[in-house]
């Protein structure tokens, strides 16, 4: 009976072992992007936003805290414009994550790394600006640590087939990058790669547009507003829709609100560039047709409004003969003779109004 017990230690205390001393602490990740890739590639001068997800099940490197995320990014991406979004939660040790510019040396091992994102803790040092002489983040069960990037692919102009969006990150333990004075296990972690073409499209359509006008307005030459010449086809909400034509006329009040495309293409690459163009109108205020009475010395009060017309809307703003604010209604007897103004101020894109 000693002996099964034995065995079945020395058998378990084996499997942590071995796992331990494969040098493996990252067991899986998962990545998210937005927009989705098309046939695997973005295209040239696109906004890309992407995550890599870490979770507690993901980082299996027992004592061997997760300390750093070291990305290497592909040459199709324009490196001047990303931004770099740490994790907003970490382990309930005070700590946090942040990117770090300079290369990081790590206190334990000496070896310098790489500008990436860093664990902050108070556990070990306590320099804010060197994370390299502290602990990793633990990640505890229910904890999901989210990587993110936002970065701009290259113009057309600098685009050739040869390039690649693939991103690539080195993760690293805090017996790696930090200060955790442990024998280095995690070395032959597998690099998290996401793989990407770029579509060198030469199309474009220019900049997405959010435009708004007048529900009584004059009809409105889309195409004008557009930031290129370039020629292109015009849908309304779906390219699935029949085409509307290469010149787009948008009548307030009787062509329906919503999402316009203009879509250029590129022939020779096959390819198209959308601009989205969001079309609103809005209703303005009618402050009524201009009239006059006349009132007498000793006569009742008058409601002035009532001489405005059906059309003219209630809520305007009064204003008396010396521009000063006023409110209904006229009292002979109080008020002075005179040119009083309704008012409604511009709303949206619907000029002011008044009688």
């Amino acid at each position: 009976m000693v002996l099964k017990l034995w065995k079945t230690y020395f058998a378990l205390l084996s499997l942590l072992c071995s796992h331990f001393l494969s040098g493996q602490c990252l067991e899986s990740y998962s990545w998210e992007f937005s927009p989705q890739q098309v046939d695997g590639a973005w295209g040239n001068e696109e906004v890309v936003n992407v995550c890599l997800i870490l979770t507690h099940e993901d980082w299996q490197g027992g004592n061997h805290y997760l300390h750093s995320i070291i990305p290497e990014f592909g040459t199709g991406w324009d490196l001047g414009s990303i931004e770099y979004i740490p994790p907003l939660s970490s382990s309930n040790d005070c700590g946090y994550w942040a990117w770090y510019d300079n290369p990081i040396t790590s206190e334990a091992s000496g070896v310098i790394n790489g500008q990436g994102f860093y664990y902050e803790s108070p556990l070990g040092g306590t320099d804010p600006d060197n994370p390299g002489d502290n602990f990793g983040d633990r990640c505890p069960i229910g904890l999901q640590l989210e990587f993110c990037f936002q970065l701009t692919t290259l113009s057309y102009d600098e685009c050739t087939d040869d390039l690649d969006l693939d991103i690539s990150i080195n993760t690293l333990s805090d017996d790696e990058s930090g200060g955790a004075f442990l024998s280095a296990i995690c070395q032959d972690d597998e690099e998290p790669i996401l793989t990407a073409d770029i579509n060198c499209c030469n199309a474009n359509a220019g900049e997405d547009l959010e435009l708004s006008f007048c529900t009584d307005g004059p009809e409105e030459s889309i195409n004008e507003y557009l930031s290129t010449n370039n020629s292109g086809l015009w849908y309304y909400q779906s390219l699935d829709n029949p085409a509307l034509g290469d010149f787009l006329t948008f009548s307030p009040g009787n062509d329906p609100d919503g999402t316009y495309l203009f879509v250029v293409s590129d022939e020779l690459n096959e390819c198209n560039d959308i601009a989205f163009v969001s079309i609103d109108t809005q209703d303005g205020y009618e402050a009524g047709v201009s009239g006059s009475t006349v009132i007498c010395e000793n006569g009742s009060i008058v409601y002035l409004f009532d001489i405005l017309g059906s059309n003219a809307e209630s809520g305007g703003e009064w204003t008396d003969p010396n521009g000063i604010p006023w409110n209904e209604p006229f009292s002979p007897s109080n008020d002075i003779a005179g040119e009083y103004t309704y008012s409604f101020p511009s709303t949206g894109s619907c000029p002011a109004d008044e009688a």
